[in-house]
């Protein structure tokens, strides 16, 4: 079951009002920042649990935090990685974190072990507007180990390149890359399953399809 609604958010950490924010209610029950108001649009499903998560400008993190810990205890969600890095005004910087598959090749001089990289990049480099505002060229990668082949092990890759302006302290959603997976798998006794009718008290088959979205969030504080 599948629903949406959208509305404003009424209620903040800070008590603030959040500009072009989309709220989702049903997050964390006990927390006072849940979204309490009546939505703009209402295409919820009875009786079913909601993620709570604000998408879009958000003034402060702590509310943004505190939703993706709900996702995450409901096993619908998983926080992949918090990198964070500091640099001058104009200056660009960049963070990885994973690590190096080895692979082996073979050439005339014989076989030899080289490597390829699997990691989670960040690369940015900050502008700072007089308005004290941030504008930021990002360069984000998630590599990860993918299928193996006769080749080596297939490296599956998930990049975002923008430029985006936010306030200071603000974050911002850049990205959300979606992934579908759909799978067969069948079991049977051989010769008896592939009877026609029959066949099917001697079989199981499973249709499995999965969905994986990657979300960015990123977050720039001027440091005096």
């Amino acid at each position: 079951n599948l629903g949406v609604q959208w509305g404003g958010a009424l209620n903040t950490v800070t008590g603030a009002n959040f500009p072009n924010t989309i709220g989702v209610t049903g997050a964390a029950g006990a927390s006072p920042n849940v979204i309490t108001g009546g939505s703009v649009v209402d295409f919820s499903v009875p009786s079913s649990a909601a993620l709570g998560l604000t998408l879009g400008h958000v003034n402060g993190t702590a509310l943004l935090d505190m939703k993706l810990m709900a996702m995450e205890q409901n096993g619908q969600g998983r926080i992949v990685s918090m990198p964070k890095i500091t640099t001058m005004n104009n200056k660009e910087a960049s963070i990885e974190s994973g690590q190096e598959i080895p692979y082996q090749t073979t050439s005339s001089e014989g076989t030899k072990t080289e490597f390829k990289k699997a990691v989670l990049s960040l690369k940015v480099k900050p502008h700072i507007t007089p308005d004290n505002h941030i504008r930021m060229e990002i360069d984000v990668n998630k590599d990860s180990p993918g299928q193996t082949t006769p080749d080596g092990i297939a490296i599956d890759t998930k990049h975002a390149l923008t430029e985006v302006i936010v306030g200071n302290g603000s974050t911002a959603v850049i990205g959300g890359l979606f992934k579908n997976d759909i799978r067969e798998d069948k079991d049977q006794v051989p010769g008896i399953g592939n009877f026609p009718i029959l066949g099917w008290l001697f079989k199981n088959k499973i249709n499995k399809r999965t969905g994986e979205e990657l979300l960015i969030f990123i977050t720039p504080k001027i440091v005096e």
